[in-house]
């Protein structure tokens, strides 16, 4: 399993979704890809996606863009909020240091 700092991939995924809300922003695929373009490709990162999605940790829906495009939108599951929380407060300064 591949790591980033102390996290593994899809949790660094998952924290990246909570950090962008805690910021008042939305989960958008393009705003994930840019914090985490450092540490993961395009690639592993449709594949953290698609496995957090499957694990029920997160969720996404179709919105339409500013212009006029359809993109995706990502979110927290109710279920899950609690640990992606915890998880964030206790380790994504750890996993920032390896974004910078």
């Amino acid at each position: 399993m591949k790591k980033i700092g102390p996290l593994s991939t899809d949790l660094v995924v998952a924290c990246a979704i909570h950090d962008l809300k805690k910021s008042k922003k939305e989960g958008w695929v393009s705003d994930i890809s840019q914090m985490l373009r450092k540490v993961m490709t395009p690639q592993e990162l449709k594949e953290n996606l698609d496995e957090l999605i499957y694990l029920g940790i997160i969720w996404t829906e179709h919105r339409t863009l500013d212009s006029g495009r359809a993109g995706r939108v990502y979110f927290i599951t109710k279920e899950a909020r609690k640990m992606i929380k915890e998880t964030h407060d206790l380790f994504w300064d750890k996993v920032v240091i390896c974004l910078e």
